[in-house]
Parts: C-alpha cells; sequence; structure tokens
C-alpha cells in the first residue's frame, strides 16, 4: 500500500469518527422520546384520570354486621345482616360520563405536554448549537488577534510601530480574549443542558447546525389542537358533574339478614329485613349544584378563550417565522464574508496599506456581524419551535421530513 492510500485511509477514518461525534437535533428528540423516565413523567395524569375512571364504575360494596347479645341470666341473641344500596339512582351513569370526559381530557393535555417537551429539547439543542458555532468563530478570530498582537509588539519594539498603536492592538486582543472566554463558558453550560436530556452524550461530540424548514402551507383548525379539544371534554365533564349534583335524592339502602335467639327451653330464627332511607329535608347539595354552575360557566368560557387565542396566535406565529427564516436565510454567508474581511484585512495591515483603526473596525465589524446573523437564525428556530406549539404538533424539522 501507497504512502497516498495509507494517507486517504487514515482521513477516511478520521472523518468517520468526526461524523459519530455529530449529533442532529432528530437524534437528540428520539432519544430523549425513548426515555422511559420521560414518558412515566408524562403518562401520570392519564393514569390518575384512569383510575378516576375505573372508581366511577364501581357499584358501592355491601356492608355485613354481626351483633350479639348475651345479658346474664338472659336470653342470647345474634343478628347476621348485611346491606346494599342499588345504584339505581342514576347517579353511577353521570359520574362515569364525567370521568370518562377527564380522562380523554387529559389524553389531550399529554398530547400537549408532549410537545412541550419536544420544544424545550429543540431549544436545548438550537442553544447548544449556536454556542457551539460562536465559540468557534469567536476563538478563530481571537487566534488571529492574538498573531497581530505579537507581531505588533516585535515591530514596537524594533521601532517599526508605534507603541500607541501596539497597545491598541494589544487592547483589542483583551477585548476578543475576554469575549472568546464569554463564549466558552456559554457553549459549556448549553452543552450540559444537552447533557441532563442525553445523559451518555459523548465527550467529543458536536452539534449539527438545525435546518429552518419551509413555513408549513396550510393550518389546522383550532378546535382540533390538542389543547383546545381538552377545553372542550371539560365542559362535558363539567356538564355531567352539574347534572349529578342535582341528584339529591339517594337510593334506599335495603338490609337482609337472619337473627336467632336462644333461651331455656329452646330458640327462635328468622329472617330480618329492613330498609332505610335519608330524607333531603335540609341538605339538598345546594353549594355543590352552585359550584358546579360555576365550573360549568368557567369551562365553557375557557374553551372560547382557548379557540379564539389559539387562533390569533396561530396566525401570528406563522407570519413571525416566515419573516425571519427569510431574514436569516438572507445572511447564510456572513460567517464566510467575515472570515474573508478578516483575512483581507489582516494582508493589508501586514503589508502597510492600512493603518490599525482600519483593522480593528474590521475586525469589530466581523465579529459584530457574525454575532447578528447568529441571533437572528436563533430567533428564527425560537419562531419555528413557537410555529409548532401553535399549530399543536410536531412539525417537519427538513424538507423530506413526512412528520
Amino acid at each position: 500500500m501507497t504512502v497516498v492510500a495509507i494517507l486517504l485511509c487514515a482521513l477516511v477514518l478520521v472523518s468517520r469518527a468526526d461524523a459519530q461525534h455529530r449529533l442532529t437535533e432528530t437524534e437528540l428528540l428520539e432519544a430523549v422520546a425513548r426515555d422511559g423516565r420521560v414518558t412515566a413523567i408524562l403518562n401520570e395524569p392519564v393514569a390518575v384520570a384512569r383510575a378516576d375512571r375505573g372508581r366511577a364504575g364501581l357499584p358501592p360494596n355491601m356492608v355485613v354486621s354481626f351483633e350479639r347479645e348475651a345479658p346474664d341470666g338472659g336470653s342470647d341473641q345474634t343478628t347476621w345482616s348485611g346491606s346494599w344500596a342499588p345504584p339505581l339512582d342514576g347517579r353511577r351513569g353521570l359520574a362515569v360520563r364525567a370521568a370518562d370526559a377527564g380522562f380523554r381530557a387529559a389524553e389531550f393535555d399529554v398530547e400537549a405536554s408532549r410537545l412541550e417537551v419536544r420544544v424545550e429539547v429543540r431549544a436545548a439543542f438550537a442553544a447548544w448549537s449556536i454556542a457551539f458555532e460562536r465559540a468557534g468563530s469567536t476563538a478563530r478570530l481571537t487566534t488571529s488577534v492574538d498573531r497581530i498582537v505579537r507581531q505588533m509588539e516585535e515591530r514596537a519594539s524594533r521601532g517599526e510601530a508605534s507603541g500607541l498603536a501596539a497597545r491598541r492592538v494589544a487592547l483589542a486582543g483583551a477585548e476578543f480574549r475576554a469575549e472568546s472566554a464569554r463564549a466558552a463558558a456559554a457553549l459549556e453550560r448549553a452543552r450540559a443542558t444537552v447533557s441532563g436530556w442525553l445523559p451518555d452524550l459523548p465527550a467529543g461530540a458536536s452539534p449539527e447546525r438545525p435546518s429552518l424548514p419551509p413555513t408549513p402551507g396550510t393550518a389546522p383548525p383550532a378546535e382540533s389542537l390538542p389543547s383546545v379539544e381538552a377545553r372542550r371534554l371539560e365542559i362535558q365533564a363539567a356538564e355531567a358533574s352539574l347534572h349529578l349534583r342535582n341528584r339529591f335524592w339517594e337510593t334506599p339502602v335495603l338490609t337482609f339478614g337472619w337473627q336467632t335467639i336462644r333461651e331455656a327451653p329452646g330458640h327462635l330464627d328468622g329472617p330480618v329485613v329492613g330498609v332505610s332511607w335519608p330524607l333531603p329535608l335540609f341538605d339538598r347539595n345546594q353549594p355543590e349544584r352552585a359550584l358546579a354552575e360555576e365550573r360549568l360557566v368557567a369551562a365553557r368560557s375557557r374553551h372560547e378563550l382557548a379557540v379564539s387565542r389559539a387562533s390569533a396566535r396561530l396566525e401570528g406565529a406563522r407570519a413571525a417565522y416566515a419573516q425571519l427564516r427569510g431574514t436569516a436565510e438572507s445572511l447564510r454567508d456572513v460567517e464566510l464574508l467575515a472570515d474573508q474581511a478578516v483575512t483581507s484585512a489582516t494582508a493589508m495591515f501586514e503589508a502597510g496599506e492600512s493603518d490599525v483603526t482600519d483593522l480593528l473596525e474590521t475586525l469589530r465589524g466581523a465579529i459584530s456581524g457574525f454575532d447578528a446573523s447568529l441571533d437572528l437564525f436563533a430567533q428564527a428556530l425560537e419562531a419555528h419551535r413557537e410555529l409548532e406549539l401553535a399549530a399543536g404538533r410536531a412539525l417537519p424539522l427538513t424538507e423530506g421530513d413526512s412528520r
């Protein structure tokens, strides 16, 4: 094998190793979606609502009792009995309806919560990606400035440059080093946030820059959003609860048993039958009915407000994302232009074709322009996440994504 072939193989292996450490936004989202801890937390409200629904469908328990009377010198009396209130007053059916609506509302709320987790994970990845690019660009620019600082110090020591020019360049170098330190610290914080979602994040992993997907052409109706559907089902639950509170007549409690009386010279036994029926003379669920009526009014108001707010939010989110995406796409080449400007300004300064003022202005303009483009890109990513929340569903992250 020739030396050229060995070098090519080495380059391929290095590129593959680097590719293995490039983490995409989709990969992070899929990893979090597979995390059982996140799934368990999200499904807790559904589990609670499922238990409430199962509890509402159960008939009342039977009460079994035993009594024995045995006074000294008297008769011995024992009584076995059981009492039960048959669910014939319609309360059980209304309770099941209310619990079933609450269960379905919880499912929609969990769907909305799952989308919120997705958006939070996307925000963490976007912050990591922006911090990674900012730290890399700032470090490269700082390296260039440090090289110029050393050159200026050498030229000043030989009397080829003024001490003032050397000090101005040194101050600029300190400024860029401070900015580079801040960018590196922000990168560490952003990476730590991502590793909180993905504990097994490789030490050498780096983020792949997220894309800005096209603006969706159609928007779902506000009534179909999970959060709005949950509010609609809350109305059904509130209506069933109000009907339930209007039932203040209770089912009679039926009692059946067997009684045995033992006394000399024999004993007597026979069945025991009874009924008890609470009469609603005073307590007729008046406070509960008033509260149920207020909750129904509040549930309807929440639904109406959710529909109007969802429509407006979706319209505004689509317009904002379209605006920010268009401008961010037009600034994709800012980093390349900044590097070219820095290279040209440095070459002209070293060739004596420009002064220190021109050099420093170019350096500051380069980093300022690149920071502005990164900030706008971050705002466009944030606008797309807001659009996902407004749409109530996960949107495609790339043009070929079918989700």
